[in-house]
């Protein structure tokens, strides 16, 4: 899970509730200035979510 810290829609606390519900959801990737739509950063926002994770293993 990747949360967009400046989500309007979404806000962390939200994704934070849904992330209750979700079986083994690892911790989630927070994007200090990630907005509704952080799979339009692409590659970059895909590297970092990788290396953050990689780093928790």
């Amino acid at each position: 899970m990747a949360i967009g810290m400046r989500d309007p829609v979404l806000t962390p606390r939200t994704m934070q509730y849904l992330r209750k519900y979700i079986h083994n959801c690892p911790k989630p990737f927070e994007v200090t200035d990630g907005g509704h739509f952080l799979q339009e950063w692409g590659a970059e926002i895909a590297t970092q979510a990788i290396a953050s994770w990689s780093d928790e293993s």
